[in-house]
């Protein structure tokens, strides 16, 4: 069944979370089948939308979320951008939790439960430019640093948001609320 509904993949992670479920074995193999199959190339921007922002709206756990898209494979086809995040170093005196990709997942598990869609969204991509703005500690003393990571995350989520096809007052909110 999941062969003739790449949409069915993303159900599969949504219902998972929302309800508490797991994956049988085989469900699991062909999940991952499908996603290095590319089937989920196929998902157009609206349904992509629609499945991924129910998932972060109604799973008990966000963070969850976020863990099953990666390690079945999906986010590094839908969302590289926050995959990019895994290893910068962040620099303990700010992030204790240490690389971006730990932040993203514990900042989107601290989000109250009743968080608007572009509250979801922002939270999710307000951090995806530190890889690009990373700056390593040149002597001692010094600190990694991020500076305009803000501005380059907005500008990378521009396009992400035009692909998923959010409407124009949704992408201004989201946008602003990474910029700040």
């Amino acid at each position: 069944r999941i062969q003739e509904d790449p949409l069915r993949v993303l159900r599969a992670v949504r219902f998972k979370n929302r309800f508490g479920f797991a994956y049988e074995e085989q469900t699991y193999a062909d999940l991952k089948l499908a996603v290095a199959e590319g089937k989920i190339d196929s998902i157009s921007g609206e349904r992509l939308y629609g499945e991924l922002t129910a998932m972060l709206k109604t799973a008990e756990s966000r963070r969850a979320v976020i863990e099953d898209l990666d390690e079945l494979g999906i986010l590094q086809k839908i969302l590289p951008e926050l995959v990019a995040g895994k290893g910068i170093e962040q620099g303990s005196e700010f992030h204790a939790e240490g690389d971006v990709w730990t932040h993203q997942l514990l900042i989107m598990e601290a989000l109250p439960r009743d968080a608007s869609t572009e509250l979801i969204w922002a939270t999710l991509l307000h951090d995806i430019g530190k890889p690009r703005k990373q700056r390593l500690p040149a002597g001692k003393g010094e600190r990694i640093t991020f500076h305009g990571h803000d501005m380059t995350s907005a500008e990378l989520a521009r396009p992400i948001l035009n692909k998923l096809k959010f409407s124009n007052e949704q992408k201004a909110q989201i946008l602003w609320l990474i910029e700040q």
